[in-house]
């Protein structure tokens, strides 16, 4: 059952390790499978040494990112393409972990909609103020619309349409064509007379 729960967080965790296979065999290691009494303290205890042993900073930081989506995903019932027009829009792991982190605490202790929305203005206006005004334009519309707010790429600009092809689709050529075809989207080739 554990591996099966696992296999998903699995593929994605492979991706964050570079598809290295000595990384991934550590990752595997840790989830101590051949443990069948593991408790989820002790697996999480041997993930932390193994990240902290085997990998640098910043495929650290990329396995965070994936544990973070999966339980925002599981506790707050975001989807991949919701987190990663988050993700895009935020472009700073750190600072996007905590974000998702901060909306779990919401969900967790029922916090009013206002005061999460100023702890994440906290947040970035810390880290990165600039992206504040579309970031806080995205989580409105989020909070109104709830997990099944779709952000149409035509109200993204460019370099986070950009970004979020890139994190949501596998497929490069497939990103580009999107990018493409939103930068046309808009555009009429009949005549207007």
């Amino acid at each position: 059952m554990r591996v099966c729960e696992s296999l998903d967080i699995l593929e994605k965790v492979d991706n964050a390790l570079g598809r290295d296979r000595d990384l991934i065999k550590g990752y595997i290691t840790a989830l101590q499978f051949e443990n069948p009494s593991a408790t989820h303290h002790q697996v999480m205890a041997a993930l932390q040494r193994f990240l902290e042993e085997s990998c640098d900073a910043e495929t650290q930081l990329k396995v965070r990112k994936v544990f973070a989506e999966e339980e925002a995903a599981y506790e707050l019932g975001l989807d991949e393409q919701i987190m990663a027009i988050a993700s895009a829009l935020i472009n700073d792991d750190l600072l996007y972990i905590k974000i998702l982190q901060t909306l779990q605490l919401n969900h967790q202790q029922n916090l009013p909609w206002d005061t999460v929305l100023n702890k994440i203005q906290s947040l970035v206006t810390e880290h990165n103020p600039t992206v504040w005004p579309s970031l806080k334009d995205f989580l409105d519309r989020f909070h109104s619309q709830g997990p099944t707010y779709q952000l149409d790429p035509s109200e993204m600009n460019d370099d986070v349409y950009a970004a979020y092809c890139e994190q949501f689709l596998d497929d490069p050529e497939e990103a580009d064509q999107n990018l493409l075809e939103q930068k046309f989207n808009n555009i009429s080739l009949g005549s207007t007379v």
